[in-house]
C-alpha cells in the first residue's frame, strides 16, 4: 500500500510539474513573441521615419494619426501640428478639395488603392506638386478603418521635365524650318531646275537629299514622342474603314517596296472593317511596321500582311522572314531609342522611336500592339483596334 501511495504521489507530482512547466514554457514563448513583435514594430517604425517618402495615416474622417519625418520635411509641419487634424484642411488647396473628396469616397468604398498627382500647400503657403499613393486600411470586420498614404514632392522633377520638353520642341522646330528649305532646294536641283547634272554631282546631291530626309524623320519622331508623353499629340478621329488605310499605306510605300526587291502579300479583306480612328495616325503605325519589316527582311524575302476580325475587334499582323528578335530584347521592343540593339549587326539606320510612337498611337485608340514569334522564321508585329458595333 505504501508503494502504491508513493507511486500515486509521484504520478500526481509529475503531472503538476508537467503542467507548471508547460505553463512556464507558454509564458516564456509569449514573452519571446512579444519581444520579437516589439522589435519588429520598432524596426518598422524606424523605417517609416527614415524613408524619403512621406508616410501619413488618417482615420475615416481624414484626421491624421501618423506623420513621419519626410512628411515634415515636405510640408513643413511637425507631427505635433498635424496629429488629430484634417489632412485636407492642412495640405490641400481649397480649389482641389472637391477632387480629393472623390478620391476619399473611392477609398471608403473599397475600390482599391489610388494614384494621383496633386497640387499641395506647405506650411509657408508654397504650392508644390506631389505624387500620392493611397490605400484603404481594412479592419478585422472587413470595414475601412483608415487610409494610409505615401507622398513625394515632384515639383522640381516636373519643372525639369517641362524645361526639357520645351527645349526639345524649340530646337526641333528651329531645325525643321531650314531643313525644309534645304530639302526643297535639293529637290529642285535634282529635278533639273538648274540644268543637267553630272553623274558624280547627282550622286552627292542624292546622298545629301537622303540624309536630309532622315533628319526630317528624326525631328518628326522626336516631336511625336514628346507630344505622346505630354498627352498633346493631335488626333482627328472619325468612323473609317480600316481597309482603306491599309491599301493607302501599301500604295504610298510601293516605291520603297519595289526598290527593296521584297514581295509583299496584301491581306484579303472582303468585308468592311469599320473603326473609330485617325486614319493618318493609324497609317503612321502601318508605315512604321512595314518599313521595319522591309528593313529586316532578306533581299528575296516575303512580307505577309493579314487582318483577322471578330464582332468586337480587328487584329492586323505584319510578318517578315528576317532573323527575328532575340528573346532577351523582346521585353524592350516598344521602349524609346532601342532600335539599334534589335539587330545583331547594328547596321540598320533608324531613330529607335518608331515602335514607341506606334504603341502610343494604338493605345490612344483603345487598342494594343504586341510582338509574336511566328511558327516559321522571322518576326510578326500585331496591333488590335476596336471595331464599331454594327448593331
Amino acid at each position: 500500500m505504501v508503494t502504491l501511495a508513493m507511486l500515486l504521489l509521484l504520478s500526481g507530482a509529475y503531472r503538476s510539474y508537467k503542467t507548471i512547466f508547460e505553463t512556464i514554457s507558454l509564458r516564456v514563448q509569449d514573452q519571446n513573441n512579444a519581444i520579437k513583435l516589439k522589435d519588429s514594430q520598432a524596426r518598422l517604425s524606424l523605417h517609416v521615419q527614415q524613408t524619403p517618402l512621406a508616410v501619413i495615416e488618417m482615420d475615416t474622417d481624414m484626421n491624421i494619426t501618423q506623420w513621419n519625418n519626410a512628411a515634415s520635411k515636405i510640408f513643413g509641419f511637425n507631427p505635433s501640428e498635424t496629429i488629430g487634424k484634417s489632412i485636407i484642411e492642412l495640405v490641400v488647396p481649397e480649389s482641389a478639395r472637391a477632387a480629393v473628396a472623390n478620391v476619399v469616397t473611392s477609398l471608403h468604398n473599397l475600390h482599391g488603392g489610388t494614384h494621383s498627382i496633386n497640387e499641395n500647400v506647405t506650411k509657408s503657403g508654397e504650392i508644390i506638386l506631389c505624387e500620392w499613393f493611397n490605400t484603404p486600411l481594412i479592419g478585422d470586420d472587413g470595414n475601412v478603418i483608415g487610409i494610409a498614404s505615401l507622398a513625394q514632392d515632384i515639383t522640381e522633377r516636373q519643372r525639369t521635365e517641362t524645361m526639357k520638353n520645351e527645349f526639345i520642341s524649340i530646337v526641333s522646330h528651329e531645325l525643321r524650318t531650314p531643313l525644309t528649305s534645304m530639302k526643297g532646294s535639293l529637290g529642285l536641283v535634282l529635278g533639273g531646275a538648274t540644268g543637267e547634272l553630272s553623274d558624280k554631282t547627282r550622286q552627292f546631291l542624292s546622298m545629301a537629299d537622303q540624309n536630309a530626309e532622315r533628319l526630317s524623320l528624326l525631328i518628326s519622331d522626336i516631336l511625336d514622342i514628346q507630344s505622346i508623353e505630354s498627352g498633346t499629340l493631335s488626333y482627328r478621329q472619325e468612323v473609317f474603314d480600316l481597309r482603306s488605310v491599309i491599301q493607302l499605306s501599301l500604295e504610298q510605300n510601293r516605291h520603297h517596296i519595289q526598290q527593296s526587291g521584297i514581295a509583299v502579300v496584301p491581306p484579303e479583306l472582303p468585308h468592311p472593317l469599320m473603326t473609330y480612328i485617325d486614319p493618318s495616325r493609324i497609317q503612321q503605325v502601318l508605315d512604321n511596321l512595314l518599313s521595319n519589316a522591309i528593313k529586316f527582311s532578306p533581299p528575296d524575302g516575303t512580307i505577309t500582311i493579314s487582318a483577322d476580325s471578330n464582332n468586337s475587334q480587328v487584329t492586323v499582323s505584319i510578318k517578315d522572314e528576317g532573323e527575328g528578335v532575340p528573346d532577351e530584347f523582346i521585353p524592350h521592343l516598344f521602349e524609346k531609342f532601342t532600335q539599334g540593339e534589335a539587330s545583331n549587326t547594328r547596321n540598320f539606320s533608324g531613330t529607335g522611336l518608331g515602335l514607341s510612337i506606334a504603341k502610343g498611337i494604338i493605345e490612344h485608340h483603345g487598342g494594343k500592339i504586341f510582338y509574336s514569334r511566328p511558327a516559321s522564321e522571322g518576326s510578326q508585329f500585331n496591333f488590335e483596334l476596336p471595331l464599331i458595333n454594327k448593331s
